[in-house]
This record gives structure tokens, sequence and C-alpha cells, in this order.
């Protein structure tokens, strides 16, 4: 399985998100019916409106996108924001450790092309 991006299935495309890109996602409990557009919500019946969800991303491009979804239970809308949420930080937390890794590499080559000169 590939942790570095969510697949959301849709009905006419594949949406492909990377997990470092998305910027936040709010859900109905969480943030309240502000955080969405009301023509979304207008749409939506009350048991609806309570497992929906907005994910903000940043594409491949760079440009902010969202993406809206209901969510099929209350239980499988916790579930899924548990997991985005986990592995956000876990890729950053990946994501810094590589960045700190090949600094100490530059540092080192450094240190080498140092004393290969004296």
């Amino acid at each position: 399985p590939n942790l570095r991006e969510a697949r959301l299935p849709g009905p006419a495309t594949d949406i492909r998100i990377t997990i470092t890109g998305i910027v936040d996602i709010y859900s109905m409990e969480q943030d309240g019916e502000d955080a969405f557009a009301v023509e979304l919500v207008d749409h939506l019946s009350p048991v609806e409106r309570g497992r929906l969800l907005s994910v903000y991303y940043k594409s491949r491009g760079g440009d902010t996108r969202m993406v809206s979804f209901v969510e099929p239970t209350e239980a499988s809308l916790k579930q899924f924001m548990k997991c985005i949420y986990t592995l956000k930080r876990r890729s950053q937390r990946h994501a810094a450790n590589a960045r700190g890794k090949a600094r100490a590499r530059e540092s080192t080559k450094a240190r080498e092309r140092t004393r290969r000169t004296r």
C-alpha cells in the first residue's frame, strides 16, 4: 500500500492527494456548518451533514484545492479522521528525519572535502 497519498474513488474520477499535501480537514461535528459552503450543506439531509468532510490540500501544481464527501457512517467518519491525522503526523516526522539525515550527509561530505584540501 502507498502511504504517501490517499486515493478517493469518485463517480467520474479518482482524486489523489499526497498525505503531506493535506492542509486541513473539516467536519461538521468539529467545525460546524459555517466551515462548509451553503450550496453543499443545503443539498444534504441532517444525517448526511453529520458525516460530511472537506479536505483542503495542495495539488501537485501548488494551488490549494478542496474535496468534500459524506462518509457512510459516523464510525467511518471518525476512523477516517483518525487515520488521516495519524498518517499526516507520521509523514511529517518521516520528512523531518529525512531532511536531518540529508543535512548530516552533507556535513560529513563537507568535512571530508575540507580534510582532503589540507
